[in-house]
């Protein structure tokens, strides 16, 4: 995923499986299962999946809601909606 940020809204995300590197601001590693990623909002982020060849599962909770959307981490760097 290009690099984003939103005007209004604090991210959380929450790696359930696999490994996803994540950037915010200058700072990027790779996030294991049961870690946790806090993005305030304005600040500059993205995400990949740390290995193409594993599946990542991620949980993602946007505050607020501007939008309700479920969408699933393809681990080809984009989201695919669901339903």
């Amino acid at each position: 995923m290009p690099v984003r940020f939103h005007p209004r809204q604090d991210e959380t995300f929450v790696v359930e499986k696999g490994a996803l590197r994540f950037r915010v601001g200058a700072d990027e590693r790779v996030h294991g299962a049961g870690e946790t990623i806090l993005v305030p909002a304005r600040v500059p982020h993205r995400a990949n999946n740390a290995d193409a060849a594993a599946p990542t599962v991620v949980r993602w909770e946007v505050r607020p809601a501007l939008l309700a959307r479920l969408a699933r981490w393809t681990g080809r760097d984009r989201f695919v909606p669901l339903g």
